[in-house]
């Protein structure tokens, strides 16, 4: 065989094997398993107040642990006014005020009489997923997240 065609099958199987690695590498560094990779999404007022102020705690979870539990027969209702509160068994359980950041990436809960099971609510908190009818919500620390729908 000529020395020139070992070189070029050297050469290509090197840049293949070169490729392959990269692919692989790259497919690695994209996974969606990652849960403390999550990207804020910006979000708006009428994002959280348009039409209708209720929305139900669909899902909670803090460290890991599922608590969607801790809120049944709860309500989160959300004001254009910066006020929320939250309702249980349709009575006002907590209430506070709610901001957005000027970056339009932080969405801060402040309770103003923060209870047991509602204490959690309570901080910083990135959107991570938005539709008309639902909010995913993830604490900036990264620990907690829940979902509000209507």
């Amino acid at each position: 065989m000529n020395i020139d065609v070992m070189s070029n099958k050297l050469i290509n199987r090197i840049f293949s094997i070169i490729l392959i690695s990269a692919v692989t590498l790259a497919s690695w560094s994209c996974s969606d398993d990652d849960e403390g990779e999550a990207i804020p999404l910006p979000v708006s007022p009428t994002d959280i107040t348009a039409s209708n102020p209720a929305w139900a705690i669909a899902s909670f979870a803090e460290n890991g642990e599922n608590k969607t539990s801790d809120f049944n027969n709860s309500g989160f209702e959300i004001f254009s006014n910066g006020d929320f509160q939250i309702l249980l068994d349709g009575s006002v359980d907590s209430f506070g005020s709610w901001s957005i950041s000027s970056d339009d990436l932080v969405l801060t809960i402040s309770l103003s009489n923060p209870k047991p099971g509602t204490s959690a609510i309570d901080g910083d908190w990135n959107v991570t997923a938005k539709s008309g009818n639902a909010l995913t919500l993830r604490s900036v620390a990264g620990n907690s997240m829940f979902q509000l729908t209507k």
